[in-house]
């Protein structure tokens, strides 16, 4: 039954020729049997025995396993390499139609979604076609697309979302009378609208436009089955207060991360740097709390990155962080001004003191703490979540922050509400309370019953919305940042090591995203009492680790560098740590969760940017492509998956039978995985660039353009 029908159509006919830059070899290709793509011999005749006529794009799209990425969790087929070359269809132009079949109807607001993600699709697959055309060709190609859609509600992007999806991909000859060449059938079953979404990344995947003969290309005899993410949480986040990112390199790090099938963008929007968020009913934090009027979101910015975002099938989750790392903008309410106390305390906003001032405050300048003695803070405090969370349309989930809260003593190296001259009124409170300055038990009552406060004033705003809007928010969790450790000096203080966090972080209330790192972590304690974690650790998904030092030389504080090969091991290496028990000493190491508490305490994963050293310039090239083997490792998980797996066994298999050897390499899926991948992250980074991203290559275009894996060896650790 067809529920219905519409048509985008997006022809076009060249009109004006690019001069030419120069002649040089033109590069073509051959699937060979082994599933591997080999330059052909420039100076072998085109007709040689055994050789195909490809493109590179051409090939790589269907040759062997294919260059998806990430990689489907499901069964995957691909032509015969021999086929290759006729199951390829070109025509000059694209155009594309859908159908909504099936019995299943949907909302005004899903029929929406799918248009926005349909053109999104086009101008995808597009992108590299920049003729300008006055009419419409004689023969043009026809992509049909019919959906079956299983929920014709769901309409929001959430990472809970069923993303799940199957596509074909078939050829079927043109019809008489029609302009149309012979056009490609493709099929998609999907539960949701992001299901769909993502089937139609794969689709892009298999269409490429050659620029050198303005045409374009589809792969079909494609089958992908039941292709669904291992993980449901997968994400990137971006700090935007140390350096401001601009709404233009936000949208595209959220079609990056659509790419690689990601579904969360996470946004730490404040810190003692600045505010760079339109406040209306604070305007004051913006006013003195923004680095220059060109460094604002405005809620129209907001809101058009939210609804640009859930076109993508990407959720934003604004971060609020408190009680510490506070400061810019808030000091417009202070003793200075002529208010009775401070909002925020340990905060130099004009930098008078020097090094030597910020470095007894803070972890890194400038320094800043919400002023918890004082009750107009909570009132600010409120009015900020309302206006943030009426931006972002009330998402599912709202980040806290909560992390790195500095006490200290007099004598400790740094301090903050533990100083008798910048806490004065903290610590009056707590002696006015029966409280002991001297007992640490005295500041984590006083931070916890902050947090009971916080979340207290985020339900009822989500509450107060659902009562008036037409559409609830569906308000599931908060999260809030954990990590293990105790500072030896009392500075800083971890929530998570009391005996009765839950009493301030319920389980059922709170996801924990864990900073800390792999080893020794609080992540198995943590599933182990019924929390659900995002795993962060700082060795493996903090993408600024490895710079130089920027308050000192010798150094970031965050070494080394993360290679891209060590983010496409951490959900393996950390599954080995905690549930297999093998540390980097197995004489000490012991399983800590079993693998069904590890799938079901451990949503996922995201890397993270934060932008001391980072900006608008570097962004982009800081994230990607490290972020897509996070993408990978999320999606296919594929040291556990035994369908990925058989299919790498098939390929070894074809490729030993080439090389003349009697039985294939075992397939090991072990920490040396990433090498099976590496020739795919290649031409996928190459890929990204051409869709505007701003990624870091990984090898020289010589390389790229050579045999499949030629330059890259299977050695080395990687770090």
């Amino acid at each position: 039954m067809l529920a219905f029908s519409f048509l985008v159509t997006y022809c076009f006919l060249a009109t004006v020729a690019v001069a030419a830059r120069g002649n040089t070899v033109k590069k073509s290709y051959t699937c060979l049997e082994d599933g591997r793509c080999r330059l052909n011999d420039a100076l072998s005749p085109s007709s040689a025995a055994g050789q195909q006529d490809l493109t590179q794009e051409e090939c790589l799209m269907g040759c062997g396993m294919g260059h998806l990425w990430p990689y489907p969790s499901g069964e995957v087929q691909f032509p015969a390499p021999s086929d290759l070359p006729s199951s390829l269809v070109h025509y000059p132009s694209l155009g594309v139609k859908v159908s909504l079949v099936g019995a299943s109807s949907v909302s005004k607001s899903v029929s929406s979604l799918l248009s926005t993600m349909e053109q999104n699709f086009v101008a995808e697959v597009t992108r590299a076609d920049r003729r300008r055309y006055f009419r419409a060709p004689e023969e043009r190609g026809m992509l049909h697309i019919s959906l079956e859609l299983k929920d014709g509600e769901a309409h929001r992007a959430d990472y809970l979302n069923d993303e799940s999806y199957s596509l074909t991909i078939d050829r079927a000859a043109g019809r008489r009378g029609s302009k149309d060449a012979a056009s490609v059938n493709v099929h998609i079953t999907a539960t949701t609208a992001f299901g769909y979404r993502h089937a139609l990344e794969t689709l892009s995947q298999l269409i490429t436009f050659d620029g050198s003969d303005s045409k374009y290309a589809v792969v079909t005899g494609v089958r992908v089955a039941n292709d669904h993410p291992s993980f449901p949480y997968r994400g990137i986040m971006i700090d935007v207060s140390r350096h401001f990112i601009s709404v233009e390199k936000l949208k595209e790090n959220i079609r990056a991360a659509a790419y690689n099938k990601m579904n969360v963008v996470h946004l730490h929007l404040s810190d003692t740097s600045s505010i760079p968020v339109s406040l209306p009913s604070q305007p004051n934090m913006t006013y003195f709390g923004a680095y220059n009027a060109e460094s604002v979101f405005s809620t129209e910015d907001v809101q058009d990155l939210v609804e640009f975002a859930n076109g993508y099938g990407i959720m934003l989750i604004p971060e609020i962080d408190a009680p510490a790392h506070m400061g810019a903008g808030w000091q417009w309410g202070s003793k200075q001004a002529g208010f009775a106390d401070d909002l925020v305390i340990c905060h130099d906003a004009n930098a008078y003191g020097g090094y030597e001032d910020w470095e007894k405050h803070a972890l890194g300048p400038p320094g800043g703490q919400l002023n918890l003695a004082n009750p107009a803070a909570y009132n600010v405090l409120r009015d900020i979540y309302s206006d943030v969370l009426d931006q972002f349309a009330f998402p599912t989930v709202f980040h806290l922050g909560g992390d790195e809260v500095l006490v200290g003593s007099d004598k400790s190296s740094h301090r903050c509400y533990n100083d008798t001259v910048m806490a004065a009124s903290i610590i009056s409170y707590l002696e006015e309370n029966g409280l002991s300055r001297d007992d640490q038990q005295s500041f984590y009552q006083l931070w916890g019953n902050f947090t009971l406060k916080a979340t207290s004033m985020v339900h009822e705003l989500y509450k107060a919305h659902d009562k008036t809007s037409s559409e609830t928010a569906g308000h599931r969790k908060l999260h809030i940042w954990g990590g293990g450790g105790e500072d030896s000096t009392g500075g800083s203080y971890n929530m998570f090591s009391l005996s009765n966090v839950q009493d301030y972080l319920p389980p059922s209330t709170f996801t924990v995203q864990v900073w800390d790192t792999s080893e020794g972590s609080i992540v198995p304690s943590l599933v182990k009492q019924g929390y659900e974690v995002i795993l962060s650790h700082t060795d493996y998904v903090y993408l600024d680790c490895g710079n130089s030092g920027y308050v000192n030389a010798g150094g970031y504080w965050c070494q080394p560098y993360h290679e891209w090969y060590h983010l496409y091991n951490y959900v393996y290496d950390v599954y080995q740590l905690y549930v297999k028990g093998a540390g980097d000493d197995d004489s000490t190491a012991k399983v800590l969760l079993s693998s069904e508490e590890f799938y079901r305490g451990v949503l996922g994963s995201e890397t993270l940017i934060w932008t001391e050293m980072v900006d608008d310039v570097s962004v982009s090239q800081k994230l990607w492509p490290r972020s897509a083997a996070l993408a990978e490792a999320l999606w296919t998980n594929p040291h556990s998956n035994e369908q990925y797996r058989r299919r790498l066994q098939e390929q070894q298999g074809r490729q030993a039978a080439a090389w003349g050897r009697s039985d294939a390499v075992e397939v090991t899926t072990d920490n040396t995985l990433w090498y099976e991948a590496a020739d795919r992250m290649l031409h996928w980074r190459h890929r990204l660039a051409e869709r505007g991203v701003a990624a870091e290559a990984l090898q020289p275009t010589w390389c790229r353009q050579r045999e499949s894996g030629y330059c890259s060896r299977p050695t080395g650790t990687p770090k």
